[in-house]
């Protein structure tokens, strides 16, 4: 195997030894539990073949080494299982949608990429840009071993264009052991957030920590706002642009963030410096309490305080309302340009498999979207995290259902919100940004 190091927008998010340290267990401890499918992935195979290769270059997003290792082991473990095929993998750090419409617009490029359910793929699908999977879906009997929910986020027109390889929430992670230090309940509603970021900020310190070196972070408190204040018709309505970003229901969501911002909630002081991950330490060093986090980051957690972290919806503000959890769906997908053979369709059932997905996501706190991996979850942490969203009804995440370009834009006007809470001058700028967007791209405006 070869694979090449490329960099899209990077995000500064470096590997830890943490991670390392934990890739290291974590490979000594899988071997026993690969035993059950080592028949299936690894099949007999002719050393003296002469037969040429053929190549396949797959593009991945990973930002972290130790993740890089791991998936960089399995393909070379396909490789081994599969010696006519010869993988290139090619990471790429950060948002790299740059990358995908210049392949797609050039005609060439990678024949596998790493890519987000929903509206991205809806939009590649209805152009006519990715290849339909029916037949991988149909050999690896998928609609059987998915729920319904994972089913739909990469379906287009009743027909597959994506294998689901990894899903988690967007949910609060908390430290229990401070909770109970510092004599505080969880928030279950919004009256007792705001009471409880009252009482932790008499400390010096903010309850949540926020972290927005990345600006896109901030798109999940509109997500949760909207959802709770007036559900997932009026949030799918304002993607369709049948709402308007400087309507009544939005300025209400500002007005329930500037509650929090005014309470002392957040870090507010340092939200810029820090990224998703590097904001996880403040909890550590008890500078704050719990943090709203993709799953994903908690793959860093030291392993000395990681049994003290649990996971809580986020809080309830109307009784009426369904307390959806933002589940994003992560994907592979092959473009039009790419040749649909036998070889690339035994990757993507390796992908489907659970033992791939099982080895994949176990590291990094994400979770196997193939129900037959999700018995041998072995961590005390993700297995709470899939009970907890199993509860709930499940919803993607505001940029994974809106354009890119839209979901940064309005995403750069909410970051400034978090510095200056000016709701009047924030409505007109939502406003301003949204306009400017269909302007340029009225195609885009999603239809629910």
């Amino acid at each position: 195997m070869r694979y090449d190091l490329l960099t899209a927008k990077v995000r500064n998010l470096a590997p830890h030894w943490t991670s390392i340290v934990a890739l290291a267990l974590y490979l000594t401890l899988v071997q026993p539990l690969s035993a059950p499918f080592a028949s299936a992935l690894s099949p007999p195979q002719d050393p003296g073949s002469t037969k040429q290769k053929r190549e396949i270059v797959v593009a991945t997003q990973i930002s972290y080494g130790a993740e890089r290792a791991i998936f960089t082991r399995l393909l070379n473990d396909y490789e081994k299982q599969h010696p006519e095929t010869q993988i290139t993998i090619r990471f790429f750090r950060g948002d790299y949608s740059d990358s995908i419409n210049a392949w797609i617009q050039q005609g060439s490029g990678p024949e596998l990429f790493y890519w987000y359910s929903g509206a991205h793929t809806d939009r590649l699908a209805r152009e006519g840009k990715l290849r339909e999977l029916s037949a991988v879906w149909q050999k690896s009997a998928l609609e059987s071993k998915l729920d319904s929910y994972t089913v739909e986020a990469v379906m287009y027109q009743g027909r597959p264009y994506a294998i689901p390889v990894s899903f988690y929430p967007w949910t609060f992670y908390y430290r229990a052991s401070l909770f109970e230090k510092y004599q505080l309940n969880v928030p279950q509603n919004w009256a007792e957030l705001i009471n409880a970021c009252k009482v932790f900020s008499a400390e010096g310190r903010s309850l949540i920590s926020l972290g927005h070196e990345n600006i896109w972070p901030s798109l999940i408190w509109f997500d949760y706002l909207s959802l709770r204040l007036w559900g997932k018709d009026f949030y799918l309505r304002l993607l369709g642009k049948k709402a308007q970003w400087n309507g009544e229901e939005v300025r209400e969501v500002l007005v329930y963030l500037k509650q929090a911002i005014d309470a002392k909630c957040f870090n507010t002081q340092s939200h810029r410096e820090l990224n998703l991950v590097s904001a996880l330490p403040r909890l550590y060093h008890e500078r704050a309490l719990m943090q709203l986090t993709g799953a994903y980051t908690l793959g860093n957690l030291p392993k000395s305080i990681r049994a003290d972290f649990r996971a809580a919806p986020f809080p309830k503000i109307k009784d009426k309302l369904a307390m959806f959890t933002v589940v994003p769906v992560d994907t592979y997908s092959v473009p039009y340009y790419a040749k649909l053979d036998e070889h690339l369709l035994s990757l993507l059932s390796y992908l489907a498999n659970q033992e791939f997905q099982l080895q994949l996501n176990m590291p990094a706190s994400r979770l196997p979207p193939n129900l037959e991996a999700q018995p041998y979850i072995l961590d005390a942490l993700q297995r709470e995290t899939l009970s907890f969203i199993d509860q709930a009804p499940r919803t993607l995440y505001f940029d994974r259902e809106s354009h890119p370009q839209l979901a940064m834009d309005i995403a750069h006007v909410l970051v400034d919100f978090f510095d200056k809470p000016d709701i009047e001058l924030t409505l007109k700028r939502l406003k301003s940004a949204s306009d400017e967007f269909y302007r340029k791209h009225p195609e885009f405006a999603l239809e629910y």
